[in-house]
């Protein structure tokens, strides 16, 4: 009933985490944390995997969880020693950069950190409640809500700005690097403009020619 399903959410995870899911019984709730956290962030990117939505109350985990890719992970991943690959399963180019792109972000933000699990589920958790529950709240209110730490508040802002710049590389190859130098030196009249999806956060970015110069030379210096 779930072959197709189960195989795009391996061949999403080894894509999005760099690495072979572990489907061992005892590993079952670090697999449920990292496939709901994935499946849960790619979705604010337009990538959606499983057939229904994301609820927060149904679940002692205090973060959000689609219930029919938790009945895959129960009924289908865990203790699974099948070969799930396939090779006519194919992405298309804009799921499999944006999966790569928030795959590389999250790495980079959760290696960093003592528990990467634990951060990876508080990450999920603080979106989810920025977005759906208290898309108003303070800081203050949303640790309170969350029980996350003003590092936790970090991480989540840090990841959001390493996606963006990520998907703001697009807009400076070869081709206009040198543009792009002026523009930083103030030689440009009239700068890039930059139209990013700040999924996440609930607010729509606001880019003034002041950091349009400081991500470019940011992106510059990283390429």
């Amino acid at each position: 009933m779930y072959k197709k399903e189960e195989k795009i959410i391996y061949q999403t995870y080894k894509k999005f985490y760099g690495k072979e899911p572990n489907f061992n019984r005892e590993n079952f709730m670090n697999l449920t944390i990292e496939i709901q956290s994935m499946a849960y962030i790619l979705s604010e990117y337009g990538v959606i995997i499983g057939k229904d939505g994301f609820c927060y109350e149904y679940t002692d985990l205090s973060m959000p969880m689609s219930m029919d890719i938790q009945d895959i992970i129960v009924g289908k991943l865990i203790g699974n020693s099948d070969n799930l690959n396939d090779a006519l399963l194919q992405f298309t180019e804009s799921a499999e950069k944006t999966i790569n792109i928030v795959g590389k972000s999250i790495k980079y933000v959760i290696n960093n950190s003592q528990n990467p699990i634990e951060s990876l589920r508080e990450i999920s958790n603080i979106l989810y409640v920025k977005k759906h529950v208290r898309p108003m709240a303070s800081d203050d209110e949303i640790m309170e809500t969350t029980k996350c730490s003003e590092r936790d508040l970090r991480d989540v802002e840090q990841l959001i700005e390493f996606i963006k710049q990520e998907k703001c590389k697009d807009n400076f190859n070869k081709s206009n690097i040198e543009n792009v130098g002026k523009m930083i030196d103030g030689e440009m009249p009239t700068p890039y403009g930059m139209h990013v999806n700040e999924s996440g956060n609930g607010k729509h970015p606001k880019i003034t020619e002041e950091s349009r110069k400081k991500l470019a030379k940011l992106l510059i210096n990283r390429n």
